[in-house]
């Protein structure tokens, strides 16, 4: 009602009214970029966000790593994932990369259909240059065994990298001409989490 939000579609069910919203012009984009840059940087600074963004989008994931390790120790909470961690996951790797919405050289989706099924997100890149991302979540239950753990998470972030084979979620990339898709698996499980990605080049 304030305007930093518009309605674009509305619909009614038993749980009540849904809708959808959309940020209703450049200047209030702007204004929610600038404050989604700030929180990330956590006083490290917009350039270390920067950084850590560049890192994901050229697919340096071992900088990525390193950096969403950071971001989880010192931003995370385990309060803020004890309530409905899928969810409360899906929506941190969004807000990570919200700056990027009508971003010149990247379009965003999220829980989109492709293949047999909807994939998580995706990031998929207007330049031939840059790989598309398509990147899947899988969550871990917590265990006291640390080592336990980092194995579960492991194969999950594994799981997640095959799911995304098996269910054929590249297919909506490959339609519309992508060269370079950089397939990427994450496994959470509170504050820690394992990472598996690979990159495909298209020769065609």
């Amino acid at each position: 009602m304030a305007g930093y939000l518009k309605v674009t579609q509305t619909r009614e069910d038993e749980q009540g009214t849904w809708c959808a919203l959309e940020i209703p012009n450049r200047e209030v984009r702007s204004l929610y970029r600038k404050i989604i840059e700030q929180w990330l940087a956590n006083g490290h600074g917009i350039s270390w966000y920067n950084k850590f963004l560049n890192h994901l989008l050229s697919g340096d994931l071992e900088s990525f790593q390193r950096d969403l390790t950071e971001v989880m120790e010192s931003i995370v909470s385990n309060h803020d994932v004890s309530h409905d961690p899928e969810a409360f996951y899906h929506g941190l790797m969004v807000g990570l990369t919200a700056s990027l919405y009508r971003h010149p050289n990247y379009e965003i989706h999220s829980n989109r259909e492709s293949g047999y099924g909807r994939y998580d997100y995706m990031i998929s890149s207007r330049d031939p240059n840059k790989p598309t991302l398509l990147l899947e979540f899988k969550r871990v239950n917590k265990t006291k065994d640390p080592e336990q753990l980092t194995a579960q998470l492991e194969l999950a972030a594994q799981d997640a990298l095959t799911q995304i084979d098996q269910q054929k979620y590249a297919a909506e990339i490959q339609q519309q001409g992508g060269k370079k898709l950089l397939k990427i698996g994450i496994a959470f499980s509170g504050k820690h989490f394992a990472l598996r990605w690979q990159l495909v080049t298209s020769t065609a």
